[in-house]
């Protein structure tokens, strides 16, 4: 197939039918050139006893690599462990899944020393974030030593009082089992909120 003279450029906003076809063409791409073809999403939720949403992490595991995408605590919960136990979580699922590591970014302004606080190792940055701010890149390798830490923190402070009714919830296998490119996985909003120890 070749573009012929008559090609066109366009040049929008979001575009759906764009993002979806060079996920697609870019996941097919990857998994042939890889021969890994097991990515899955990967979300972990902590609610209170209301139902009302605590804190989360969104993203994906893919040929023995976890990649954390979005991680908020809300504010009123902060400083209360809640960050340590959504990524604690997703290592543990990570481990179940097989996978090896852990890469995660942070802006400048928002988490990079939480990270830091829980074994990653920084392996580059990237500038030109707005504010004279860089993107940090994470990384950590996992073990097994992991899953001996409790899951839970010892103060709660999203639901005070109620510490036996707060739970974490973590995503084990979603319904979505759609394979994203790593460029894919960071489109949109991201980072972290929140996460302190």
């Amino acid at each position: 197939m070749t573009t012929g003279d008559r090609a066109a450029v366009r040049i929008g906003a979001q575009d759906e039918d764009l993002q979806d076809r060079l996920d697609k063409e870019l996941t097919d791409f990857n998994h042939r050139a890889t021969g890994a073809y097991d990515e899955q999403e990967l979300s972990v939720r902590v609610t209170d006893d209301r139902g009302e949403l605590v804190g989360g992490l969104t993203g994906s595991t893919w040929g023995g690599l976890c990649s954390v995408d979005m991680l908020w605590v809300r504010e009123d919960a902060r400083h209360a462990g809640w960050g340590r136990t959504l990524m604690r979580a997703a290592e543990e699922e990570a481990l179940r899944r097989g996978c090896e590591g852990v890469a995660v970014s942070s802006f400048t302004f928002q988490a990079p020393d939480f990270y830091r606080g829980l074994g990653y190792a920084e392996t580059g940055r990237t500038p030109g974030i707005p504010g004279g701010n860089e993107d940090v890149h994470l990384f950590k390798r996992l073990t097994w030593r992991a899953r001996r830490q409790p899951l839970l923190p010892r103060h709660v402070g999203a639901v005070p009082g109620r510490e036996d009714r707060t739970h974490v919830d973590g995503a084990r296998d979603t319904a979505n089992h759609h394979a994203r490119s790593g460029t894919e996985a960071r489109r949109g909003a991201r980072g972290t909120a929140g996460a302190d120890a």
